[in-house]
């Protein structure tokens, strides 16, 4: 797992420094996105979320100048989601996701995200701890660190046309929230989504 990890880091490095010229403009992606997020047993449920985000171009390499280029970005995502798990707890999470995009000339693109972040939630209905041989009251809500990541692949409409930002995204992704009795606890989710891309000529 570490040297696939090493080979895609090396092989974003080497695009992102040899393949084609700096990008000419900045770029600002924005998106909105639901979540499915699967809690797999038996049988399955699926509690809904909801985010936006928005990000900053840090770094960008275009095969060309025209809009038919195959674009390679990283970019740096603030976001805000909020999700909703029926009878046990609602949270929201702020988070600042980091992206690694490659676009085709076509339109089409796949996309790796890591997203480290806060998670507070919020208990639906009163809960207890046993501690000490005795039943304790836990607070109404609790601090959680969220480390997450996902793959998505979409389709960017201004590779079709120049003035439409438009783009769809869908991927599947995991996280992770601690503590929950002193461990980590995984989550996986499928994503869906709209995103619109600001562009800006560089002076």
């Amino acid at each position: 797992m570490k040297k696939f990890a090493f080979l895609i880091c090396l092989i974003t490095l080497t695009n992102l420094l040899y393949a084609g010229g700096k990008s000419s403009y900045r770029k600002i992606p924005l998106g909105i996105h639901y979540y499915a997020d699967l809690d797999v047993g038996s049988p399955i449920r699926v509690d809904p979320g909801f985010g936006i985000d928005a990000g900053w171009r840090l770094i960008g390499r275009e095969s060309n100048k025209s809009s038919k280029s195959v674009e390679t970005d990283i970019c740096l995502k603030p976001g805000f989601s909020f999700f909703l798990r029926k009878n046990y707890y609602n949270a929201i999470v702020l988070s600042a996701a980091l992206s690694w995009r490659t676009t085709f000339s076509k339109g089409f693109f796949f996309e790796l995200v890591a997203t480290p972040g806060y998670m507070h939630k919020m208990y639906n209905a009163d809960v207890y701890e046993y501690s000490n041989g005795t039943f304790e009251k836990k607070r109404a809500s609790d601090p959680n660190l969220y480390l997450g990541g996902d793959l998505n692949v979409g389709y960017d409409f201004s590779k079709k046309k120049e003035d439409n930002g438009l783009g769809i995204i869908a991927g599947l992704g995991f996280f992770w929230r601690y503590p929950n009795n002193t461990q980590f606890v995984r989550h996986q989710y499928l994503k869906f989504g709209l995103t619109y891309t600001l562009r800006q000529i560089k002076s």
